[in-house]
């Protein structure tokens, strides 16, 4: 499985964020954040692309996709 770094996971949340937001601003949809990552990086869990909740996604990419993470 693909590994990030934490600042990385950090940058990557605090830019879909943004995009969320300004989406939402114009009345778009934005796809949930598990799923943007597991696209971006090729994590190759399942349960990120099922998860759409922001929150639980990023423990899931913290538990099992950051370095240094045990």
């Amino acid at each position: 499985m693909a590994k990030i770094s934490m600042e990385l996971l950090n940058s990557e949340h605090k830019s879909w964020l943004e995009l969320d937001k300004s989406l939402k601003r114009v009345g778009g949809l934005n796809v949930p954040f598990g799923m943007y990552m597991q696209e971006k990086y090729a994590f190759k869990d399942k349960d990120l692309t099922d998860e759409h909740d922001t929150n639980m996604a990023m423990l899931i990419i913290i538990k099992n996709h950051v370095e240094g993470i045990k």
